[in-house]
This record gives structure tokens, sequence and C-alpha cells, in this order.
């Protein structure tokens, strides 16, 4: 059997096959994208000019594996998507097609797709509960916040925020009169 490496096609090569295979489907490009990391990569940009759809439905089977299964309404089809992700990642979010994880006091936003990862601040003294995006991390890198709902060294529920590249997560501190 021949060891085919998809991995290592040129990038002008992808954007070709991409351009003439792809159409304006979401579904379309989750399917090319899953082929491998590189592949994946070459539809970030593209993802950006899709006319609106209905969206897909994911569902996650497992902690080591983002195995994503994502539903089509307009096609009546599930499209299958793993990436390895390593060790026992709890997923407390999401947004903006990225999923918030958190594995020993280490937060990271994943991309399904593509498998990409961005590590946020250490989460020092803190236990996130739930966390959203307020945009596309890769995008709009500058923008994009990741807000939590906390609980903090006292126990106490409460709000904080850190942007990708950030060194600390930001608090707030709650004062009663």
């Amino acid at each position: 059997m021949v060891d085919s490496k998809w991995s290592e096609l040129l990038l002008e090569l992808l954007q070709g096959i991409r351009s003439r295979v792809l159409k304006n489907s979401i579904a379309d490009y989750i399917c090319f994208g899953a082929v491998c990391k590189s592949w994946g990569s070459v539809i970030v940009e593209k993802l950006r000019c899709l006319p609106p759809q209905v969206p897909l439905i994911m569902t996650l089977s497992n902690t080591k594996t983002i195995s994503s299964c994502f539903y089509s309404h307009e096609s009546k089809k599930y499209r299958r998507c793993e990436r390895k992700i390593g060790g026992n990642q709890t997923f407390i979010g999401y947004g903006h097609g990225w999923m918030v994880t958190e594995a020993n006091k280490t937060a990271s936003l994943v991309n399904p797709i593509t498998g990409d990862k961005i590590h946020l601040p250490l989460l020092t003294r803190l236990l996130i509960d739930r966390a959203k995006l307020s945009s596309h991390p890769t995008l709009t890198r500058d923008n994009c916040v990741v807000m939590a709902l906390v609980t903090n060294y006292s126990y106490e529920k409460t709000l904080a925020f850190c942007k990708p590249g950030d060194n600390n997560w930001t608090v707030m501190v709650y004062y009663t009169a």
C-alpha cells in the first residue's frame, strides 16, 4: 500500500483544490478541513466569505479526542471530524466556532475543525465554571475577549476575563457597602 502524504501538498495546490471543490456549504468546508491540519488551515481564510447559513449542530464524544459530529439540516447528513487534543480536557464554553477547554489549571481555545489551539493565561486560584468568547480569536485577535464565570480562592462566584496573549486573567471585584 502506498503511503499518501496529503499534509505535504503545496499551499498553492491546496488553494486550487479548495476553489474547485468547495461551494458555499459549511459542511463541505468541514469535510475538506478534516483531511489533515494543513487542509484545515486553508479553509479558515475562506470561511468569512460564506453566505449566512443554518447553523450546524455539534456533539462531542469523549475527552481525549475532539470527535465532533456535525449535522447539516440542509443536506440531512452527519459529518464526522476527529482531532486529538491530549490530556483530560473539560469543555467549559464555546463561541464563534471555538471551544474553551481547561485541564490542570490551563485554559485553551480549541478549534474543533482545524485542531488549532490557543493557550490562555494560567488559572491561578481560579476555577472556571462557564466561558464565552466575544468574537473569533484568530480573525479578530485584538478584539476577542474570553469572559468566564469563575469560583475564586474564597469560594465566591465572580467574573473574570482575558484576551488571547494576556499574561493574567482580570478578576472582577465586587464591593458591598
